[in-house]
């Protein structure tokens, strides 16, 4: 650990992803969503592979599906910014792939929630807002939240940057998140190697394994 006047900062993997304050955000994986990742196939694999794992280690499992509100509810800030990679004209005829309710909102078998996983509704590209997420976390003394879904560009980032500042450590398993555009996926991988730490599935789930060996 770092020391840095009052406060003690992780400096590695093990010491950021302990089990015992960890928890596992997997966002988004409604299979009407998934199945638009550009990527899918790996994509599920390393979600499943790093769910599994943290189940495996005892770290707390959290999925964020969407809920009710609607876009025209949330107001028209989030709407311009769907309308960059949308025109105007689709937006109006778009439907939602992850609307609660249907077959495409159900979250992706393979990465199925197990008794003891909490599910949580969220509304916006970020996990915090308008949800009960954070007390459930502060209530299991979480202190880091490693991020997997889609897309990677929005809700996995947004909440990453929520998350550092409200001040846990954000964590995004960069070969567990994908999006719609590789382009996208691209660009948005490069601006978090900047800003969060980011580790690829394998790295994460050893760092877990390693703390379980050790306790």
């Amino acid at each position: 650990m770092l020391r840095w006047g009052r406060l003690e900062i992780a400096e590695t993997l093990d010491e950021l992803v302990d089990p015992a304050s960890t928890a596992l955000i997997m966002w988004d994986f409604a299979t009407g969503l998934v199945s638009r990742a550009f990527n899918r196939d790996e994509f599920v694999r390393n979600a499943k592979t790093l769910v599994g794992a943290a189940r495996e280690c005892g770290v707390a499992v959290f999925y964020a599906c969407q809920n009710d509100v609607a876009w025209t509810d949330v107001g028209p800030g989030l709407i311009r910014m769907r309308l960059k990679p949308i025109s105007a004209e689709k937006i109006a005829r778009i439907e939602s792939v992850n609307r609660p309710g249907t077959a495409a909102a159900e979250i992706e078998p393979d990465v199925a929630p197990a008794p003891g996983d909490v599910i949580f509704g969220k509304f916006m590209p970020s996990a915090f807002l308008g949800t009960d997420l954070e007390w459930r976390l502060r209530g299991r003394g979480i202190k880091t939240l490693v991020l997997a879904g889609i897309s990677l560009e929005t809700g996995v980032d947004g909440t990453a940057r929520e998350a550092v500042h409200r001040g846990y450590y954000a964590v995004i398993a960069r070969d567990a998140c994908s999006s719609s555009s590789k382009n996208r996926y691209d660009m948005s991988v490069a601006v978090c190697d900047e800003l969060h730490d980011v580790f690829t599935t394998n790295e994460i789930a050893g760092a877990w394994r390693k703390n379980k060996a050790a306790r």
